[in-house]
């Protein structure tokens, strides 16, 4: 029953919530306040572009090493079969 209560209290404060959030979306500090968030958002990709450019560009750098690595043990290899094969 408690639960019930206590969802029926949330449902409640949510459309107040709502009702506040629409309220606040109108006259000209709720547009001053949309081209705040409009600009956030923007600078929050920007960052967000230039992290995942530089994650992208470690994982280039990452790959090339392991390719490297991988063609010196190849050639490792290579000569110790030639050995083994005498």
């Amino acid at each position: 029953d408690w639960l019930e209560e206590d969802s029926h209290q949330l449902t409640q404060e949510k459309l107040v919530l709502l009702d506040f959030l629409r309220s606040g979306w109108q006259g000209e500090e709720a547009s001053g306040f949309h081209r705040f968030l409009e600009e956030q958002q923007h600078e929050e990709s920007q960052a967000w572009r230039r992290d995942l450019q530089d994650k992208r560009s470690d994982l280039d750098t990452e790959l090339q090493e392991n390719k490297n690595k991988l063609h010196t043990l190849e050639t490792k290899q290579a000569t110790l079969q030639k050995e083994w094969s005498k």
